[in-house]
């Protein structure tokens, strides 16, 4: 949110979300509080402060057994650890500090994850991402440096309607605007989402056009409609 605060101080016009609900999607732990409160599915978690200790008789660590841990700020997958074993939830926990001071855990859903473009109130065509890595989730490394990371047209119309509605209520819910990306993953029965991405990745390679192209917009339709949405 800090370029669209000084942005909107300067009376400077952008596109996209404002540094409100920015801020809102950015810090995840208030990211997640929202969510749960406008009933919009998100995977179970908890929050460990900077100075607060791990409990491992907590019943969410007792009732789960595979967890992801991230840094509460932060992007591109930087900090986040996929921990199957809950002896190695600590130095999961610390490589997440190294980059915020809270960290979040939440419960892994293993099954699958999508992505959905929110265009202009219009949902795009989601996305399954498909992670061919030894991490088994989409890291830093699958979204940028490896060639064996697929990403395809979600054909289950059910699945489909439902990434659909649920991204645009994670998306409006945030206070956000003209465009951006909503993030979930699937646990072969319950999606979650992960989180709302209000800049995404915008080269023609990057899942925001793509699910754009998809739908039938082309990379120049794209960039003119947020434009002129902005404006």
């Amino acid at each position: 949110g800090t370029t669209q605060k000084k942005l909107s101080e300067n009376n400077i016009k952008f596109t996209g979300s404002d540094e409100i609900s920015t801020k809102k999607c950015w810090d995840k732990i208030s990211s997640k509080i929202l969510m749960a409160e406008n009933q919009i599915p998100t995977p179970e978690f908890r929050v460990i402060g900077s100075n607060q200790k791990l409990n491992l008789k907590d019943e969410f660590f007792i009732k789960n057994s595979s967890f992801f841990v991230k840094p509460n700020n932060n992007g591109s997958s930087f900090g986040v650890s996929r921990v199957d074993h809950k002896k190695e939830l600590e130095e999961a926990i610390a490589i997440a500090r190294k980059y915020s001071g809270d960290v979040i855990i939440e419960k892994a859903y293993n099954s699958a994850e999508y992505t959905v473009g929110i265009l202009k109130g219009e949902a795009l065509q989601p996305l399954e991402i498909i992670a061919e890595d030894n991490k088994g989730f989409y890291d830093y490394e699958a979204k940028y440096l490896s060639k064996g990371t697929k990403k395809v047209e979600v054909v289950d119309k059910n699945i489909k309607e439902d990434l659909k509605n649920i991204a645009l209520k994670a998306f409006y819910k945030h206070g956000c605007q003209t465009w951006g990306r909503v993030d979930f993953v699937f646990d072969g029965e319950n999606l979650g989402v992960l989180e709302i991405n209000t800049v995404p990745g915008f080269t023609e390679k990057s899942l925001f056009p793509l699910a754009a192209k998809l739908s039938g917009i082309n990379y120049q339709e794209l960039i003119t409609n947020i434009i002129e949405d902005s404006i």
